[in-house]
């Protein structure tokens, strides 16, 4: 059963990656006359920032660690409902929902402080 686990885990991080991964324009678009082309189809040809990256990258982590947590809520709630009366069983799926409810908070608290903060460096880098 903890196998399982594991596995199921795992296969739900290697499915999200996919869900969050940028294209990437690996060439100079604007050198090679094919930036309307670029644009139409959604790239990015413009010049980004470095801060711009970053938060970015920030939001698409905690997009999986929010996603990672539903996971624990959902489970939780899958154990409560199977528990068939055992104390044990129920106390172990309250603390799941309980713990995974704690982290959503503080993955949207992380969230608002470093979109602030990304905000308030491409204010003052511009």
């Amino acid at each position: 059963m903890n196998s399982f686990k594991i596995i199921f885990v795992a296969l739900i991080l290697l499915l999200s990656f996919g869900a969050f991964s940028q294209p990437v324009l690996a060439f100079n678009a604007n050198s090679t006359g094919l930036s309307s082309s670029a644009n139409s189809a959604g790239f990015n040809t413009q010049n980004t920032n470095l801060s711009v990256v970053v938060g970015k990258v920030i939001q698409a982590l905690l997009g999986l660690f929010g996603l990672v947590l539903m996971i624990i809520i959902i489970y939780g709630g899958i154990l409560y409902m199977l528990a068939g009366g055992d104390s044990g069983k129920v106390t172990k799926a309250k603390d799941m929902i309980i713990q995974g409810i704690l982290g959503m908070v503080i993955i949207g608290l992380a969230y608002a402080i470093s979109t602030y903060i990304i905000d308030l460096l491409i204010k003052t880098t511009t």
